[in-house]
């Protein structure tokens, strides 16, 4: 239970920085206050929290808020200790997790609003040349912060070129729905339904792989321009609002802009997963914290207190009842299935659970049916494929193992390889299995039970050296 104790304490210290941050902006100790206990106990962030490889979200975010928050102190006394202390913040989230990337964008949104904002105005109170004095405010804030905004940027895009061009095992071949528009279009309604989850966290969702989120795959669906328009109508309220409290227009900038790494601008392999929601959410909670304490300052105050306390009890019993759901694989990937019944990836992990408790005709039963939904996945074939060794079939085995590579990315082979060789090595191919056991330590990073098995070959061939 190590891990869910830590992840429990960075997710509570990133909480406190979320409190530092939204007083810093807000300097209004009701408002981020309530927008810190809603991001601690939204049922959103157990996809994060409770799940072991979410610990990267958790870091991500918290040493981006760090050089956010050092940030909102820097632009108000610039010293060399606050700068260094920045970059490094920078360098640690990019490092956590890639979403970091966008803190440079934030920071300058953030400089740009209060810079503009203190401009003076026309005796008649309303700004004169909107555009121009748009130009001359950001050329202005440019000329100020150069060697800050250079450096960042210039991290950013070496780190984007370095994940993208260099090292991209992570992309996806080619735009969801077959061309660009419609990769547009699925993005939009993605963007839309977290909105959803974020607003009602009733249905939630361990994974949205293939079918479980449908795609849009014609320019002609309904859906898709109705969330666009709802997203242009968004963008519209928070420019407008910028006029009257511009933290409003900061807040929804705050979600779009550190969402924008998982919309698919370069398409990557997970279409989307509420852990993406964990520093963007913030954006929403700061928010709603500014819309309940506008809205019952009006009222009275005790109402804020009473409507605040409600939704964390709310969110409180949600999370609690979620967290269930993550008690262990089988349980989790048992109620994913329930959820989305169409998820390939879903069904191949409950096969493997069942697998693992010795029920093996569901297991195959799992695996089949990810097959029909998905007939070019290749972890079912692979998973099979251990099961028919098992039962000592190694030449159906071998197919499956063939299947399996042969759908694969490359660099995602060595296990597969691995398999077929243990697979060759028991009925006795000495030679294929030491050849495949090699081929698999020339797959990508190294690999220790290959090069283990490998050893196991070569003492069977007296090769004891």
């Amino acid at each position: 239970q190590g891990y869910h104790l830590s992840n429990i304490l960075l997710h509570s210290i990133t909480a406190w920085l979320v409190f530092l941050t939204l007083y810093s902006l807000s300097n209004n100790y009701t408002i981020a206050l309530a927008a810190a206990l809603l991001f601690i106990v939204h049922p959103i962030q157990t996809d994060s929290v409770t799940y072991l490889a979410g610990r990267r979200d958790i870091l991500s975010s918290l040493f981006y808020l760090l050089g956010f928050y050092l940030f909102i102190r820097y632009r108000k006394k610039p010293t060399v200790l606050l700068l260094s202390a920045i970059f490094l913040s920078y360098a640690l989230a990019v490092s956590s997790k890639e979403m970091a990337v966008t803190l440079p964008a934030l920071c300058f949104v953030y400089d740009f609003m209060e810079s503009y904002a203190a401009l003076p105005k026309t005796k008649t109170g309303a700004h004169d040349h909107l555009l121009k004095r748009i130009v001359v405010c950001m050329l202005q804030l440019w000329k100020r912060r150069v060697f800050f905004y250079s450096i960042l940027l210039l991290g950013a895009a070496a780190f984007t070129y370095y994940k993208v061009a260099v090292m991209p095992p992570s992309l996806h071949p080619g735009y969801y729905g077959g061309t660009w528009a419609t990769n547009f279009l699925t993005v939009s309604r993605i963007i839309m339904y977290y909105l959803k989850l974020m607003l009602f966290p009733i249905t939630l969702n361990a994974d949205y792989s293939y079918k479980a989120f449908p795609l849009t795959t014609y320019l002609l669906d309904f859906k898709a321009w109705a969330s666009v328009l709802a997203l242009c109508v968004i963008f519209w309220a928070g420019i407008k609002a910028f006029r009257y409290n511009r933290i409003i227009t900061f807040s929804l900038a705050w979600f779009f802009i550190t969402l924008l790494p998982v919309c698919h601008i370069i398409p990557h392999h997970e279409l989307m997963a509420e852990h993406y929601l964990y520093l963007p959410s913030i954006g929403l909670f700061f928010l709603a914290g500014i819309t309940l304490h506008t809205w019952c300052r009006q009222k009275h105050p005790y109402i804020f207190f009473l409507i605040a306390g409600l939704l964390m009890v709310i969110c409180s019993v949600r999370t609690v009842d979620r967290n269930r759901d993550w008690k262990n694989a089988l349980t989790l990937w048992e109620k994913t299935v329930k959820t989305a019944p169409d998820c390939a990836r879903a069904l191949n992990n409950i096969g493997v659970e069942y697998y693992k408790t010795g029920e093996y005709d569901k297991a195959k039963e799992s695996y089949i049916k990810s097959l029909i939904l998905k007939p070019d996945f290749p972890d079912p074939y692979h998973n099979l494929g251990n099961m028919l060794a098992d039962k000592k079939l190694f030449d159906l085995a071998i197919k499956c193992y063939q299947k399996a590579f042969s759908l694969c990315r490359p660099h995602d082979g060595k296990e597969i390889l691995n398999s077929c060789a243990i697979a060759c090595r028991s009925r006795g191919d000495l030679n294929d299995a030491k050849w495949l056991f090699s081929l698999a330590l020339n797959c990508g990073p190294p690999y220790a039970e290959a090069h283990s098995n490998l050893g196991t070959v070569l003492l069977a061939e007296g090769n004891h050296d």
